[in-house]
C-alpha cells in the first residue's frame, strides 16, 4: 500500500511551483501544511523569500502520534462524520464552539468533504514525521497563532520562534 510522508508533500509542491515557472516564492503553511513548508524551506532555500506558518506546529509528540494513527484508522473504519466531531470538539477554541456558529459548521464542512482514505494518509504522515533542524530555516519567517489555539499552541509557536534564526511570533 502507498505511503504519503511530508517529505513526498514538499517534494510535490516544489515541483508544482517550479513546473509553474516559479524560481522564488513567499510560502504559508497552515497546520500540517506548515510541516510541509518548514521542508520546503530547508530543502529550497534559495526559492522561499519569506515563510508564514498559521498554527505551525512541530515534530508530534508520542501521545500525539498515537492520537493521529487512531484517528487514521477511524477515518478509514467509520467515514468522516466520527472525525468531524472530534476535530470540532479538539481545535476550536470554547469562544468559537459556543458563539461562532458559522465557524463550526465551515470547519464540520470541511472536513466532512474529504476523502477518508486521503485523509487518514495525512494523519499518518504527520504522526511519522520526524523533527527537522529548524536552524536551517534562512527565510525571513513570521509564526502566527491563536492564544486559545490547543493545537498549534503558543508555547509550541514559541519554540518554532526561538529555533528559526530570522522568525517572529505574532499571536
Amino acid at each position: 500500500e502507498e505511503t504519503l510522508s511530508i517529505t513526498d508533500m514538499a517534494t510535490s509542491l516544489l515541483a508544482l511551483l517550479r513546473a509553474h515557472g516559479l524560481s522564488r516564492f513567499h510560502l504559508v503553511g497552515h497546520s500540517m501544511g506548515s510541516l510541509v513548508a518548514q521542508c520546503v524551506a530547508i530543502h529550497a532555500p534559495e526559492s522561499v523569500a519569506t515563510l508564514t506558518m498559521l498554527g505551525g506546529i512541530t515534530e508530534p509528540p508520542q501521545p500525539a502520534r498515537n492520537g493521529l494513527l487512531a484517528r487514521a484508522e477511524t477515518a478509514r473504519s467509520k467515514g468522516m462524520q466520527g472525525i468531524a466531531d472530534q476535530i470540532i470538539a479538539a481545535t476550536l477554541s470554547p469562544h468559537t464552539l459556543e458563539h461562532v456558529s458559522t465557524a463550526v459548521a465551515f470547519v464540520r464542512e470541511s472536513v466532512m468533504r474529504q476523502h477518508p482514505e486521503g485523509y487518514a494518509k495525512c494523519c499518518e504522515a504527520v504522526a511519522h514525521h520526524q523533527g527537522i533542524d529548524y536552524r536551517k530555516i534562512a527565510a525571513p519567517t513570521l509564526l502566527m497563532t491563536g492564544d486559545c489555539d490547543p493545537v498549534a499552541p503558543v508555547s509550541m509557536a514559541q519554540q518554532l520562534c526561538d529555533a528559526i534564526p530570522n522568525a517572529q511570533l505574532s499571536v
